[in-house]
């Protein structure tokens, strides 16, 4: 492909173009977030409150909302926003880039 994301056989129509061009964009945000540098890492988990760290690293182990509640002895709602604050602050969408930021840092 040298280094096209992918080709489109005319006559394609306009949901085909979007799509492609939406992989595209998708593909380069995980690049650039893939890219990030160890300081930066770091820098994001310095971040984080002593209870969103641990929240961090129990979603990271693949506990839920409710089990992470029961082990450190909070509501689940307060789970919840914790790991809201916590993911934004990281700059993550899902439990797979978190898990991927985890394993950078260790």
């Amino acid at each position: 492909k040298g280094g096209a994301m992918d080709f489109l056989i005319k006559p394609f129509d306009d949901e085909q173009l979007l799509a492609a061009i939406d992989d595209a964009l998708a593909k380069c945000v995980a690049d650039e977030r893939a890219s990030l540098s160890s300081q930066e890492i770091e820098r994001r988990f310095a971040s984080l409150s002593a209870r969103e760290a641990q929240i961090a690293r129990l979603v990271s182990q693949g506990l839920l909302n409710i089990q992470i509640a029961t082990e450190l002895g909070i509501a689940e709602r307060t789970v919840k926003l914790h790991r809201m604050h916590m993911m934004r602050k990281l700059g993550v969408a899902n439990v797979i880039e978190l898990v991927r930021m985890l394993d950078a840092v260790r």
